[in-house]
């Protein structure tokens, strides 16, 4: 490495040097991401995200485990790449430090952040060098190309797909890669049955692994054989508020991480009532009790936040939030980037408060995030949002209301703006915003009436 190491991590690394191979770099990875995460959260950008290339640099090529070591690290790098970074200091980095031709690390490091970039070019090239990866004579490097290129996020549906899954969960059957390309599926088809009500939906259809053979796959995803406990069929049909009440307690008795991450991802799925939510919180509290040294700990805290929103208790969500602001060093999945999702849950917690009026809360949320990542683009964002919010509160809601509001209000979509607007109203502390929505509410209603008058005329 070629920085200045602090010295607490230095002694880690004096007892890093004396481990066996293997071990050595694991220990690696766990003192450079720490230090890399110091200099993120101190304002030194450039400085932990060179870190962390230069770490995914000296990945040894003959263990294909390693590749789940370092998803942590790849996914803090491209969290800070582009939730930290300004465009310029972006582009300085993807093209001054990163050196495809001579490191393959840095090939996927650059595919994995352009794959989920959502620009069309930058996607296909990414799939490219991805396909070159997946050929690869560096066991951790192919891993990490074959899932990318499996996973239904970043390619579903391509040609490649199929074979790239195909060969990860048939050569590496244990790797935790391999068991999230047999279970996402499984999100993807209860998030559609659930928004289709499309009740003849089999959880397993989109599986590829062994054709989506249930005994194969129950085999292969405990979590999967947890969930089957409780809905043995596996069809949606057969889902019901039951189900949901058992998966949530059995979450209290099940002592294993990756089982709980899976069934905690249905039930982000599934739990779309107040009585659901209700059923689910206490198993939910429980594993969001724990030590966060797992992804099923944090999966828990972010959907009881959702909960929290969803049932409009901003105490709660409040509380949850500042409390995983307060986190360092995340465990990550490949599944999930969890710094990103903890971003993206402190900022609809935000809004939440924001368009309800709940605005001392929004100013604590927005300025908690940006104080965690000093002289980024993204503490810039949230302190200009906690600023406009002291100036003039009433104008921060009404102004993100009318942003949200705009799309039904150009589609004349009245169910959706009376319900979005009875929803503000009745659950806003904030009577002067009450009386501005209200007031706002019955000019749109009395225009609607005008318009229909028009055309019965």
């Amino acid at each position: 490495m070629k920085h200045t190491i602090p010295a607490p991590i230095l002694s880690i690394l004096w007892v890093v040097a004396s481990l066996p191979g293997a071990a050595q770099f694991q220990a690696l990875i766990v003192a450079e991401e720490a230090e890399a995460y110091r200099e993120l959260t101190n304002g030194a950008i450039h400085e932990g995200a060179v870190r962390l290339i230069e770490l995914m640099r000296e990945t040894p090529g003959d263990d294909p485990a390693v590749a789940e070591e370092l998803v942590g690290p790849s996914q803090l790098l491209c969290f800070a790449i582009y939730a930290l970074m300004t465009w310029p200091d972006r582009s300085w980095l993807l093209q001054e430090v990163f050196r495809t031709d001579e490191y393959p690390s840095d090939k996927l490091l650059l595919a994995f952040a352009q794959a989920g970039s959502g620009v069309d070019g930058l996607w296909m090239s990414a799939y490219n060098a991805l396909m070159q990866l997946a050929k690869t004579e560096h066991e951790a490097f192919r891993v990490g190309a074959m899932y990318i290129l499996g996973d239904p996020y970043f390619y579903r549906g391509l040609p490649e797909q199929n074979p790239a899954v195909a060969e990860l969960v048939l050569r590496y059957p244990d790797r935790e890669f391999s068991r999230h390309l047999i279970e996402m599926p499984v999100y993807y088809t209860l998030d559609k049955a659930a928004k289709a009500q499309d009740t003849e939906k089999y959880l397993l259809e989109d599986v590829l692994y062994w054709g989506g053979l249930k005994e194969a796959v129950l085999n292969a995803s405990p979590g999967l054989a947890k969930a089957a406990e409780a809905l043995p069929s596996m069809n949606y049909r057969d889902l019901n508020d039951n189900v949901v009440r058992q998966w949530a307690e059995g979450l209290t008795s099940d002592p294993n991480p990756r089982s709980r991450y899976t069934i905690i991802s249905m039930l982000a799925k599934t739990c779309n009532t107040p009585e659901r939510r209700a059923q689910a919180r206490g198993g939910l509290a429980a594993i969001a009790d724990l030590p966060p040294r797992t992804p099923d700990v944090l999966r828990a805290r972010m959907l009881l936040a959702e909960f929290a929103r969803a049932d409009h208790d901003p105490q709660a969500l409040l509380t949850l939030v500042t409390g995983l602001l307060r986190l360092n060093v995340l465990p990550c999945t490949p599944e999930r980037n969890m710094y990103e999702a903890v971003m993206q849950t402190a900022q609809h917690a935000g809004r939440y408060f924001t368009r309800h009026g709940w605005h001392a809360m929004a100013i604590q949320v927005h300025e908690t995030l940006a104080g965690k990542f000093p002289r980024s683009v993204l503490a810039e964002v949230e302190f200009q949002q906690a600023r406009a919010i002291r100036v003039d509160g009433l104008k921060a809601s009404l102004d993100l209301i009318a942003q949200e509001m705009a799309e039904p209000m150009k589609n004349q979509d009245m169910a959706t703006l009376r319900a979005r607007y009875h929803d503000i109203i009745a659950h806003t502390a904030n009577d002067e915003l009450k009386a501005a929505l209200m007031e706002q509410l019955a000019g749109i209603e009395k225009e609607a009436g005008s318009d229909d008058a028009a055309l019965d005329r």
